[in-house]
């Protein structure tokens, strides 16, 4: 999502993107979302769910065997 606020090019497929999901019932995400500016931006075009730096720093990795059992690596 860089540089969306200002790109207007990729401000169109996004909201055609929303649009198209919108008429098949699907959700639409957006990932690498990096700053409160960016984030404005896509809710303006009707995003509703969002992942990226500006809400958490990457998370470590377990692997499955490590959740079911509780143990942290």
């Amino acid at each position: 999502m860089h540089n969306i606020e200002v790109d207007l090019q990729r401000q169109r497929l996004v909201r055609e993107i929303v649009t198209q999901a919108k008429l098949l019932k699907l959700p639409v995400f957006a990932i690498g979302v990096e700053t409160h500016q960016t984030l404005l931006c896509l809710q303006k075009l009707g995003i509703k769910g969002a992942q990226g730096h500006y809400f958490s720093e990457p998370l470590q990795q377990f692997s499955d065997s490590d959740l079911i059992s509780g143990h942290d690596t």
